[in-house]
């Protein structure tokens, strides 16, 4: 059976730019799901409001430098491709 090359560091890379978008969209979801919440029962959400947007803004700062990395990347890549091979 022939075996199919991979490298590890595309299969982290596919993982962290499919997970990062999903902690960021969840934790505004629950951030806003908890001030509703916290409004309509009288409860003080305050710590918790601030733990979860704090947790989201460092999540949209990660994902970030991880496209910022992926952008290097990829025009390190181009330039190597467009260049000519000395002679």
């Amino acid at each position: 059976m022939a075996s199919i090359p991979f490298d590890p560091a595309d299969i982290l890379r596919i993982i962290q730019a499919a997970v990062a978008p999903v902690v960021l969209i969840s934790g505004v979801g629950l951030l806003i799901t908890i001030l509703f919440l916290g409004l309509l029962l009288g409860w003080n959400v305050a710590l918790g409001c601030t733990l979860l947007f704090v947790a989201a803004l460092l999540s949209l700062v990660a994902a970030m430098l991880v496209f910022v990395r992926e952008l290097f990347e990829a025009l390190t890549a181009l330039d190597l491709s467009v260049r000519t091979p000395p002679d």
